[in-house]
């Protein structure tokens, strides 16, 4: 793994979800990390929290890290729903995280 690649793996990145596919038996996305005009695979199984998946919509701002992945050259992983300072944050690893629906940006 290039040096470049495991610094991004280990650091935290902001984005938002520009991608949700919902089909029988598939359910994927994509994030686009800010400021960034590539997009980051995720599914339910990258989610801190996998059921909250259903939950997320096009436009929420979520925080992630980026692993390599054979099929879709890197993917997001450890997801969640960015949090304002009022809500605090646990850190990364945390499986007390919980996404929560944002409001509708469109």
């Amino acid at each position: 793994m290039a040096p470049a690649a495991a610094k991004r793996r280990d650091t935290l990145i902001k984005g938002n979800v520009s991608k949700l596919v919902h089909t029988f038996g598939s359910h994927w996305g994509r994030i686009r990390p800010s400021g960034e005009s590539r997009e980051v695979f995720f599914n339910p199984a990258c989610l801190d929290d996998p059921e909250s998946f259903d939950g997320m919509t096009v436009g929420q701002e979520v925080e992630f890290l980026e692993e390599m992945d054979r099929a879709n050259d890197t993917r997001a992983v450890h997801v969640i729903a960015a949090r304002s300072a009022a809500q605090g944050h646990r850190g990364v690893g945390s499986r007390q995280f919980r996404a929560t629906i944002a409001h509708d940006l469109s």
